[in-house]
């Protein structure tokens, strides 16, 4: 768990020093939304797991960018089966962000913490794309896999958020 914070602390002063570049370029984006997945190799049941999420990224160079996000992931049948589910690690988003594009694609990776009674790490990837109709407002769509390499935990998930950016 130490080890957790430490990198969770890391992870925010690394964005807050992004932020602070002087630049006209945006620096940070934030989301906030909702997924749905299946757990399992196979996805069995896919749509059977429902999260609501939020993160935040902070942009280091170019298009890389370190970030976070939390999930409360809950099964659709069963809303007592809930677990939380973090995320930290590097993404890299395909812009030139002194002049944005409307759609961005962008690859993502890292550590994942799934925790309830007790607490499993994970490996997480991922991709999608976020379309910005507005200069600072926009949609995301996003695949994430969820995996742990003992065949324990596997999750495969859908999300769409709303992108905000600086």
């Amino acid at each position: 768990m130490q080890r957790f914070l430490t990198i969770l602390w890391l992870t925010a002063l690394l964005g807050l020093s992004a932020m602070a570049q002087a630049s006209d370029a945006y620096n940070a984006v934030g989301t906030i939304g909702f997924g749905f997945g299946g757990q399992g190799g196979q996805s069995a049941g896919f749509g059977k797991l429902m999260s609501f999420a939020g993160a935040g990224e902070g942009y280091m160079w170019k298009g890389l960018a370190l970030g976070g996000d939390g999930q409360l992931v809950w099964n659709r049948d069963n809303s007592d089966a809930y677990f939380g589910l973090l995320s930290l690690g590097p993404s890299y988003h395909f812009d030139n962000r002194e002049n944005p594009r409307r759609f961005v694609p962008f690859v993502t990776g890292g550590y994942g913490l799934a925790f309830r009674e007790g607490a499993l790490s994970l490996y997480q990837m991922g991709a999608g794309v976020t379309w910005w109709p507005k200069a600072r407002v926009g949609l995301r769509f996003e695949y994430r896999y969820f995996d742990n390499t003992r065949d324990e935990f596997q999750m495969n998930q859908l999300r769409f958020s709303v992108a905000f950016r600086d």
